[in-house]
């Protein structure tokens, strides 16, 4: 968009659309490595077939994606397809910045590969 555009409407600016996860809709989504497994086999395709339909179609082309970090599999369909990615996590700044440290305390033996936290 041009910086002189005019909006008429903000959601002219982000369309939220989903994509199948592989499961049926009487599925277990309890089961998460179900769930995770149907994920991980159709989502990336899905999205990359959403994207490349999107972007035949339509005048606007889609210049970034916006995922759960827990969804690492769109980083490789957005590098795939060049396209921007945002990442944001919806749980708490402590519960984001211990995932990202687990193999560091994993290293300094301050929590063992059993997950007990060591004294």
């Amino acid at each position: 968009m041009s910086a002189g555009a005019k909006i008429d409407c903000p959601s002219d600016l982000m369309h939220m659309v989903s994509i199948p996860d592989g499961m049926e809709p009487c599925d277990d989504r309890n089961d998460l490595g179900k769930l995770t497994k149907a994920m991980f086999q159709l989502m990336p395709t899905k999205l990359e077939e959403l994207i490349n339909d999107i972007n035949k179609n339509d005048d606007e082309k889609i210049t970034c994606i916006v995922a759960d970090y827990c969804m690492g599999w769109v980083l490789r369909v957005a590098r795939k397809m060049g396209i921007r990615l945002a990442l944001f996590c919806p749980s708490s700044a402590v519960v984001l910045a211990l995932s990202m440290s687990v193999l560091k305390l994993i290293a300094d033996e301050i929590i063992n590969y059993n997950g007990e936290i060591d004294n």
